[in-house]
């Protein structure tokens, strides 16, 4: 695998950088903060979707002031001829990986495809592609399980020990299994169980004896139900004799009472209706009568005020004898009386009118639009009276030069006034006679008038009477009705008990029915506790042959798991670590040491390693005893690491094709510096163009080793 291109996009300290990266030593330069270890992480994060080498959370790592702009990782590149782009995206929160024209978008399935489409993983990622400065060495300083957890790996071991646990685990769990065999016990369990069930099936059939069928039992209840209902029956009947006798005297109280309203009612009807002409002429004659004593009242009033006014007529005749008019001015007092005297004669004229209407109804004045009626007639003869009033105020009010004809006009307007009452008078006179005569000579007098007042009262009487006979008539036919229903009710109910007497059964048959029922309640509690006494045994034969033949073929299974135990067995000492693992990383190393010291040769390294045991490294140096790897100089562990890392892609095939070294010089002094120099020199001419190997360091001395010098400057 190939990376071309690095862009970040508001990623750290960089708003917008895009890095061409070419083949063989790259190195990577600038000022501290300007953002390098930035880069390397970058591209450690896209590869692996770990954003922990970063400080802060992953949303601090955005550009400050950036705003809502993207942020993003992208790598370009290539793996075994097929171009790929892989951009993590910090906002918004997304992945994007595309290689050989297939794309991914869901984050799971990005990282499931950079692991098997490039042929990384992120533990060969942490330990030997992206190397911190701080861990240059460690591998060097790993202990015995470290080692072997890191050589299970990379020789692809790492099953053995699950294997091995597997096996052990297995082994453990069976070994302890201990299998009782009791299956002689079982098969006599088995025989008494048979035994006794075959007692309980002769039990059964004995007592099936007396069990009844449905029909059996249905039959010999029905003869105790009828029994039953028959001594009811009688209990009952007794009482329902006694209640039909008292209904029947309680009703022939009610129809007698019944009878009695009936006679009243038709008592009050038949003299209603017989005294129904005397009761209407009884009514007329009321009526008449209370006509004819208002009108024989108005008669007498009238009669009064003509006594009164003949008097004054008498006194008005010596009055004109002695003021005879012979003055000049009487000719036009005379005219204006004359008009007043025209305008009176027309009220009477009006007046005559309405006593020839006077029996006739709803007839209306033509005066005043008034129904017309005698109370009316009255109310003419005041207004008669008051026009006389006026037309005597106006002749009062004329002013004559002489005494005599004031004199004059007082008598005129007197004459006029007492004529004219006079005339209403007579006039309301006739008009009683008139009525008075319509009624007869024979009109009744008081004594009929008050037989007739009391026939209606006792009409009223009557018919209250009436009313009342009717109301008790209707309410006692009512509870006669409600009484012959209940009546009939009982009468039913008897009937339908005699019916149950004498469908009640004899004695012999009902004996015989307790004694069957009794039998057959008894052998059926007895049959069922058999019966489940029988199912139970049954369940326990069962369970025993299942659990016979379980015993048989557990049996039959531990023998076989005693064959498999042995073969587990060897299986554990074969994945056991100090075998078959170890032996697998053993050679493995050794392998690696050729390459390491291949490479150590390539450097000018006068010091060589070989493979110990423990997956160690032995350092012979000229004239020297061999010492552990761990005891070498700063600058020969720097050269020793670069030649360890160099050999783990060629002797292993993870086919990564980069490493990147952060700062690797750290803590050397000026004369490792320049032999790392030159072992960077010489690693320079092997990687060629099929590995990138990226180192950041700020020493300039390193600028000319490099294939590609990349400059990284503060924004």
């Amino acid at each position: 695998m190939r990376i071309k291109q690095v862009e970040l996009k508001n990623i750290g300290p960089h708003r917008q950088l895009t890095v061409e990266l070419g083949r063989g030593l790259i190195g990577l330069t600038g000022p501290n903060g300007a953002g390098k270890s930035t880069l390397v992480n970058s591209i450690y994060a896209a590869l692996t979707n770990d954003f922990s080498r970063f400080s802060n959370v992953k949303s601090d790592i955005i550009t400050n002031g950036s705003g809502k702009e993207s942020s993003y990782i992208r790598l370009t590149g290539d793996h075994r001829n097929q171009e790929f782009e892989l951009t993590r995206w910090l906002r918004p929160n997304k992945t994007e990986f595309t290689i050989g024209g297939v794309s991914y978008a869901k984050a799971n399935e990005v990282n499931e495809a950079v692991a098997t489409q490039l042929n990384i993983s992120k533990l060969v990622i942490d330990k030997y592609v992206f190397v911190d400065q701080w861990e240059m060495f460690g591998f060097l300083n790993q202990t015995g399980s470290e080692r072997a957890k890191t050589f299970q790996y990379l020789c692809g071991t790492e099953s053995a020990t699950l294997i091995h646990k597997v096996c052990n685990d297995y082994l453990a769990k069976k070994k302890n299994t201990e299998i009782v065999d009791n299956s002689l016990e079982l098969k006599t369990e088995c025989t008494e169980l048979e035994e006794t069930i075959a007692g309980y099936q002769t039990q059964l059939e004995e007592y099936a004896v007396d069990v009844l069928t449905d029909d059996e039992i249905a039959d010999f209840r029905e003869i105790l139900k009828q029994q039953d209902a028959a001594e009811q029956a009688t209990k009952i009947l007794s009482e329902t004799e006694a209640t039909i006798a008292k209904r029947k005297t309680t009703l022939e109280t009610y129809k007698a009472v019944y009878e009695e309203y009936l006679k009243k009612y038709d008592k009050y009807s038949a003299w209603l209706s017989k005294a129904s002409l005397r009761i209407v002429s009884a009514t007329n004659l009321i009526k008449n009568h209370e006509r004819w004593k208002k009108i024989k009242n108005v008669q007498t009033q009238v009669q009064k005020q003509l006594d009164l006014l003949n008097d004054e007529a008498s006194k008005l005749a010596e009055i004109e004898a002695t003021y005879a008019p012979k003055d000049k001015n009487r000719y036009v007092a005379l005219n204006k009386r004359q008009k007043l005297m025209e305008s009176v004669g027309i009220l009477r004229e009006e007046i005559k009118q309405a006593k020839q209407v006077i029996a006739s109804k709803d007839q209306k004045c033509s005066h005043c639009g008034q129904v017309v009626q005698v109370e009316h007639i009255f109310s003419l003869h005041t207004f008669c009276d008051e026009n006389a009033l006026a037309l005597s105020t106006l002749k009062a009010n004329l002013s004559y030069s002489v005494e005599h004809d004031r004199l004059l006009k007082v008598y005129n307007e007197r004459r006029d006034d007492l004529d004219g009452r006079m005339q209403k008078a007579t006039e309301r006179k006739a008009s009683c006679d008139e009525q008075l005569a319509e009624f007869g000579s024979d009109f009744q007098g008081e004594s009929a008038y008050e037989d007739a007042v009391k026939l209606l009262e006792f009409r009223d009487k009557a018919v209250q009477r009436q009313l009342a006979a009717l109301n008790r008539k209707n309410h006692l036919a009512e509870q006669i009705a409600r009484k012959e229903g209940l009546l009939k009710g009982l009468l039913a109910l008897r009937k339908q008990l005699q019916e149950t007497l004498a469908n009640k059964p004899d004695l012999e048959k009902y004996e015989t029915a307790i004694q069957k029922l009794d039998a057959h309640i008894s052998a059926k509690d007895a049959y069922q506790e058999i019966l489940g006494s029988q199912r139970e045994a049954t369940r326990n034969l069962q369970r025993t042959r299942t659990m016979l033949a379980n015993l048989k073929e557990i049996l039959s299974r531990h023998a076989k798991t005693r064959k498999l135990l042995s073969v587990v067995e060897k299986v554990a000492d074969v994945f056991h670590w100090n075998n078959m693992p170890k032996s697998v990383s053993q050679a493995n190393l050794e392998l690696l040491v050729a390459d390491i010291n291949e490479n150590l040769e390539l450097f000018n390294n006068p010091f060589y390693v070989d493979a110990d045991e423990d997956l160690t490294f032995q350092v012979y140096l000229p004239g020297k005893l061999p010492v552990k790897a761990k005891q070498l100089s700063g600058g020969q562990k720097v050269i020793l690491a670069v030649a360890f890392r160099a050999a783990l892609d060629r002797v292993f095939g993870h086919d990564v094709g980069m490493m990147f070294l952060d700062e690797p010089t750290s803590g050397l002094d000026a004369d490792n510096v320049n032999y790392f120099h030159d072992a960077l020199q010489q690693l320079a001419s092997k990687v060629g163009n099929d590995r990138q190997l990226v180192v950041i360091t700020h020493v300039q001395e390193l600028s000319g080793v490099f294939d590609q010098l990349i400059e990284i400057r503060k924004d």
